[in-house]
């Protein structure tokens, strides 16, 4: 029998090639494990840190959504946990966010929202001196429009400048100080 059928020529290039990328490979295995070790690490320390602070501002959250809630006058409450899960209650019932209407949905979105620019405006002792706020109202009818330019208006008060764009006509243009209407004029916008 022939030694020549089990024997062939080895292209070291290739193998070289395939060494330094496996190598390559290694030091990224190394380096992702060492973040992945941080990673974990931190997570272990900024759990309880995050809860520590979210329950520091627990109270003043669950008070200002349930203030902004009751202004939008829907019928039940909304508390957020300490894993800071949202809980919505009809009286001492649970109520699943999906089964809410849309408009309500809307609703305790922007009290959501209301209750977070005041949040920030306490952890950071400044009041914003400008918002912009898009499609804010949209899917909300006249009345609840009117309840928003009441909140806008009273943050108004505070130095505040609010510019928000809308495609809804449903709001008193007498709430506003300015109306600029933008139309669209083929690829350009038109400014009134």
């Amino acid at each position: 029998v022939s030694q020549s059928r089990y024997t062939s020529e080895v292209d070291y290039t290739e193998v070289n090639e395939l060494t330094t990328k496996l190598e390559s490979l290694e030091v990224q295995r190394e380096q992702l494990t060492v973040q992945t070790k941080i990673y974990s690490d931190l997570k272990k320390i900024m759990t309880p840190l995050k809860i520590f602070v979210i329950k520091r501002r627990l109270l003043f959250m669950n008070l200002k959504i349930n203030e902004y809630m009751n202004r939008f006058k829907l019928p039940f409450s909304l508390i957020f946990d300490e894993k800071f899960e949202p809980k919505i209650y009809v009286g001492k019932k649970a109520r699943p966010y999906h089964l809410l209407s849309m408009g309500q949905k809307r609703r305790v979105n922007l009290s959501l929202t209301f209750t977070f620019w005041d949040l920030c405006a306490e952890l950071n002792h400044e009041r914003f001196n400008v918002t912009f706020l898009d499609e804010i109202f949209d899917n909300v009818d006249t009345a609840n429009v009117e309840i928003i330019l009441e909140i806008l208006n009273e943050k108004v008060k505070d130095d505040l400048e609010i510019v928000f764009i809308s495609h809804n006509g449903n709001f008193n243009n007498q709430k506003t100080d300015r109306r600029v209407l933008v139309t669209n004029q083929g690829i350009y916008r038109d400014w009134e």
